[in-house]
C-alpha cells in the first residue's frame, strides 16, 4: 500500500511539472524578436511565444496568438488625421471598454496606458487586455497584450518592456 501511495504522488508530481513547463514560456524569460511597420515606420520588441501570427491586408500592424487562443497580441498603428495627443487616445479608449483596472488608466505627452478585463471576472476565465499607444503629429502605434489575469504578474515586466521599446519615427 505504501508503495502504491509513493508511486501515486510520484506521478502527481510528475504530471505537475510536465503541466508547467508546457505552458506558454514566461514571455521575459522568452527570446525576444523586433517587430518593425513598414507602412507607418513604428517598432516594438516583443517576445517570440506566439506561432499564430497573421497580418491584415492593410498592413497597419499583426495579430498574434498562442495555439490554446489564451495569449494574444495585437500590433498597430496610422496616421494622426485627427491630431490626437495621447490624453485624447486614452479618452477615446476609455469610451469603449468596461471592468477598468483601477489606477490603470494614465496618460502624458505622446502616450497613454490602459488595463481592463474581458468580463471582470464573472464566469472564472478572466483575461486582462493590457493596452499602450504612442502618438506624434504624424503617426499613432499600440499594442494590446492579452493574458489570464492570474498570470499578470508574470507578465507585468513583459508588458513594461514592450511599453519601452515602442517607438514611432522620429
Amino acid at each position: 500500500m505504501k508503495n502504491r501511495l509513493l508511486l501515486i504522488s510520484m506521478l502527481f508530481v510528475i504530471a505537475f511539472f510536465a503541466a508547467w513547463t508546457l505552458r506558454p514560456a514566461k514571455a521575459a524569460d522568452a527570446p525576444w524578436t523586433t517587430y518593425t511597420n513598414e507602412r507607418f515606420g513604428y517598432s516594438i520588441e516583443l517576445p517570440d511565444i506566439f506561432p499564430d501570427v497573421r497580418e491584415p491586408d492593410n498592413s497597419d500592424g499583426v495579430w498574434m496568438q498562442s495555439d490554446d487562443e489564451n495569449y494574444r497580441l495585437t500590433i498597430s498603428g496610422g496616421y494622426n488625421v485627427l491630431e490626437y495627443e495621447g490624453k485624447d487616445m486614452l479618452k477615446n479608449r476609455l469610451e469603449e471598454v468596461a471592468h477598468i483596472v483601477p489606477d490603470s488608466d494614465k496618460s502624458g505627452e505622446g502616450w497613454y496606458r490602459l488595463i481592463y478585463s474581458d468580463d471582470g471576472g464573472r464566469d472564472g476565465n478572466e483575461h486582462l487586455f493590457h493596452e499602450y499607444g504612442v502618438v506624434n503629429k504624424e503617426n499613432w502605434a499600440s499594442f494590446t497584450l492579452v493574458y489570464p489575469k492570474e498570470e499578470e504578474a508574470r507578465f507585468s515586466a513583459t508588458a513594461q518592456r514592450m511599453e519601452e521599446s515602442l517607438s514611432l519615427p522620429k
